[in-house]
């Protein structure tokens, strides 16, 4: 029997009894089991509350950008790197389960500009002392969060994901919780 309505995860949870969990849709989950108790403890019942993951799709487009900026970064053992910077390259991708009635998940030039809008004030600057980050650890992370904020502020609410790219190889990435999953 269903237990709750499929949440903004597109996860469904469903009360079941042990038995049913033999049967090949069930196995191989991990439940969470639960007793259910009526007035007296000879009626004791045992169900299994699991997840059940459906498969959903999303139309995603990414626009992407670079920029120059320094930074030293604090480690959590005290020490700092030396100041020293980087070519950063920033892609910022925006997703919708179903395209807007002109057949878009946003229009490439209105994502670009906001993700430009966000980039430039950190553009041939330290970001150890730029405003805009008050003052926190300007790691690839910080970055990354900053420049989500910034544009979700902008009114861009598909948008999903911020990647921050310090040196090839080295990406941080900052989302939401999962397609539709609720803003950090």
């Amino acid at each position: 029997m269903p237990f709750a309505s499929q949440s903004p995860h597109r996860v469904r949870k469903e009360m079941i009894l042990p038995s049913v969990m033999q049967s090949k849709r069930f196995s191989g989950m991990s439940p969470r089991i639960q007793l259910l108790s009526n007035s007296s403890p000879q009626s004791i019942t045992m169900h299994l509350e699991v997840d059940v993951f459906e498969e959903c799709f999303v139309f995603t487009i990414a626009v992407e950008t670079e920029f120059s900026a320094s930074h030293r970064v604090r480690f959590e053992n005290g020490t700092v790197e030396e100041p020293h910077g980087h070519h950063w390259r920033v892609r910022a991708f925006f997703n919708r389960p179903q395209l807007d009635r002109v057949g878009m998940v946003i229009d490439f030039g209105e994502a670009q500009a906001a993700l430009r809008s966000a980039v430039i004030e950190l553009e041939n600057t330290d970001l150890n002392s730029h405003p805009a980050l008050c003052g926190a650890n300007p790691t690839a992370e910080t970055v990354a969060k900053h420049l989500f904020d910034h544009i979700l502020a902008a009114g861009l609410s598909t948008l999903s994901r911020v990647e921050v790219t310090e040196a090839p190889g080295c990406v941080a990435i900052y989302e939401r919780d999962g397609p539709g999953g609720q803003t950090p």
